[in-house]
C-alpha cells in the first residue's frame, strides 16, 4: 500500500528535527438502505413484488433480484463478501436494512408478528455482517425503514424492549470482542 509522508515537527531544545512520517489511507466502506427481503421468491413476478406465496410466476429465476423488489438475501450475502475482500478500516451501515414490506402503515393498529419480523430480519443481516466481517469494526444505525412504523419511532409499549434488542444486537455482543 502507497504512504504518504506527513512531516512530524519536534522541538528539541533549541534545534528542530523534521521527521517523515508514513500515513496510510483510511478505507471506508458503506452499505446503505439495503432492504433485506427475508421473503424474496426468485421465481415470483415483479409486478407480486417478488415476495413468497404469491402466484404470479417469472418466466425466468433471478436469484439476485429483480426491478421493483426489495434486496435478496444472496444479493446482500455478495455485497458484504465483497465488503471483506476491499479490507476497510470501518464500515457502515448507515440505516433502511429491513424491507419495505415489514413495516405496518400508520394507522394499522400494532403488530406483534410483524414487529417480531422486523426484529427478525435486523438479527439475520446483523448475523451476516458479524460472520463475514468479523474483524473489521461496524457501525449501524437506523434508517426510516427500520421502525415497524416507517418514519416513527418505537411506541411507548415497546421502546424499551426495541432499544434494549438493538443494544443487545449491535453493543452488547461486541463488547467481548
Amino acid at each position: 500500500m502507497k504512504s504518504t509522508p506527513n512531516l512530524l515537527l519536534l522541538a528539541v531544545g533549541l534545534s528542530l528535527v523534521v521527521t517523515p512520517i508514513p500515513v496510510r489511507a483510511f478505507r471506508l466502506a458503506v452499505l446503505t438502505d439495503v432492504h433485506l427481503d427475508l421473503n424474496y421468491d426468485p421465481t415470483v413476478a415483479p409486478e407480486a413484488k417478488c415476495q413468497k406465496g404469491q402466484l404470479k410466476k417469472s418466466s425466468t429465476v433471478a436469484y439476485y433480484g429483480r426491478k421493483n423488489c426489495d434486496t435478496p438475501y444472496a444479493l446482500v450475502e455478495s455485497a458484504v463478501e465483497k465488503i471483506r475482500s476491499l479490507n476497510p478500516d470501518l464500515v457502515l451501515m448507515p440505516g433502511d436494512i429491513a424491507s419495505h414490506f415489514v413495516q405496518i402503515p400508520l394507522a394499522q393498529e400494532f403488530s406483534v408478528r410483524a414487529y417480531d419480523q422486523l426484529k427478525h430480519v435486523l438479527a439475520n443481516f446483523t448475523s451476516l455482517v458479524r460472520e463475514k466481517l468479523p474483524n473489521i469494526p461496524v457501525v449501524f444505525t437506523l434508517g426510516n425503514d427500520d421502525y415497524i412504523y416507517n418514519y416513527q419511532v418505537p411506541a411507548e409499549k415497546i421502546k424499551n424492549d426495541f432499544y434494549g434488542f438493538l443494544h443487545q444486537l449491535w453493543i452488547a455482543d461486541t463488547a467481548a470482542v
